[in-house]
C-alpha cells in the first residue's frame, strides 16, 4: 500500500464561510509584506501580503484538519497550532520554491504538517496555482474552500497571479524536532 504524501478535502468549506472569513481579516488584519526564511535552498520569490490571526474559530477549525491529517496518514510528533497566515496575493504576486520547515533555527520545535486553505473562488483570478516540486499536485485545490495538509519539508509554489485576488490561510503543526 502506498503512502499519502498529501490530504485533502476539497470544498470543505462553505463559499458563505470563506468570504465572511475574507471580509472579517480584510476589516481587522494589518498587511505587511511576506518574507521567507532564509534557510530555504530554492529561491521563494515571494511577493505577497500577509496578515496574522488567533481567530479561535478559524484556528480551531485548521487545526482540526491538521489533527485529522495526521492521524490519517502522517502520525507524527505534533503538540502546538502557532498563529494562522493570511495571505493575500493580487496581480503580480506569488510564492516560488519553497518548504516551510526552518532548518536553522535555535528553537527546538520544527514544523511538521503545513495546512492551506483555499479561500477564493477560481473563478475571481487567474493563476496562484498551488503546486509541488516533487510530488503529484492536488487538481482539486482549486476548488473554493478546499483544504490541504502536507508535510513541512515538501518543496511548494503558487504561481504568479496574472488577473483578480486570491486569499488563503496557512497555518503550522508544530513539534519537537525532526529526528
Amino acid at each position: 500500500m502506498k503512502r499519502e504524501q498529501w490530504q485533502l478535502w476539497s470544498g470543505a468549506l462553505s463559499k458563505v464561510q470563506c468570504e465572511t472569513w475574507i471580509k472579517k481579516l480584510k476589516t481587522e488584519l494589518s498587511m505587511q509584506k511576506g518574507g521567507t526564511f532564509n534557510n530555504n535552498r530554492e529561491d521563494a520569490g515571494r511577493n505577497t501580503n500577509i496578515g496574522w490571526t488567533e481567530d479561535s474559530v478559524i484556528k480551531n477549525t485548521i487545526a482540526n484538519y491538521g489533527t485529522e491529517a495526521n492521524r490519517n496518514v502522517f502520525n507524527y510528533d505534533i503538540n502546538f497550532y502557532p498563529t494562522i497566515q493570511f495571505g493575500e496575493y493580487s496581480k503580480g504576486c506569488k510564492y516560488g520554491w519553497h518548504h516551510d520547515v526552518d532548518w536553522d533555527s535555535p528553537k527546538m520545535i520544527d514544523r511538521k504538517l503545513s495546512i492551506v486553505v483555499q479561500l477564493s473562488d477560481p473563478k475571481t483570478y487567474k493563476g496562484g496555482i498551488f503546486e509541488f516540486k516533487h510530488l503529484q499536485n492536488p487538481e482539486k485545490f482549486i476548488e473554493q474552500g478546499s483544504i490541504i495538509v502536507f508535510p513541512s519539508y515538501q518543496l511548494h509554489q503558487v504561481t504568479e497571479i496574472t488577473e483578480g485576488t486570491r486569499y488563503s490561510l496557512v497555518c503550522w503543526a508544530e513539534g519537537p524536532r525532526w529526528r
